[in-house]
């Protein structure tokens, strides 16, 4: 379901300071890693914002897009200040999962399930924080 977690969908230390920023950024990143149109990327993850917030909560932010793509890519954005999200319990954001999911079947919900589970882990969470090194978050995260 999974493609590979891939260094360059990795953005060690976020430089935006908003929502959208991030999302530009982490859209780039997948265009980097997976091939993907990067502004349409960007205006795929911010279109949800407007209907429902992407913040699940304890510092975590979920934004996602289906597209015409066949597996679930993901991107990591880390932003230790954190972002002004709009999440459930006010936290601010600061690990960002930006996620492609393909328009048909049930990939996009199996996803989401996934990655909701993984990162609620406070412990990865706060070792993903610590990190400043691309490769050593995807060999933390070994997903895919």
């Amino acid at each position: 379901m999974f493609e590979p977690l891939r260094s360059a969908a990795v953005i060690p230390r976020l430089q935006a300071r908003d929502v959208a920023g991030a999302l530009r950024e982490l859209a780039a990143a997948l265009a980097r890693a997976y091939g993907v149109d990067a502004d349409a990327t960007a205006a795929a993850l911010r279109e949800p914002l407007a209907n429902f917030g992407c913040a699940l909560g304890h510092g975590l932010a979920l934004p996602h897009a289906r597209d015409a793509g066949h597996a679930v890519r993901i991107a990591v954005g880390l932003a230790p200040a954190g972002l002004p999200f709009a999440a459930p319990d006010d936290e601010p954001v600061r690990v960002v999962v930006a996620m492609l999911s393909p328009r048909e079947g049930p990939a996009h919900l199996e996803a989401l399930a996934a990655i909701g589970q993984r990162f609620t882990d406070a412990g990865l969470r706060e070792r993903l924080l610590a990190q400043h090194d691309a490769d050593a978050i995807v060999a933390l995260l070994h997903w895919g």
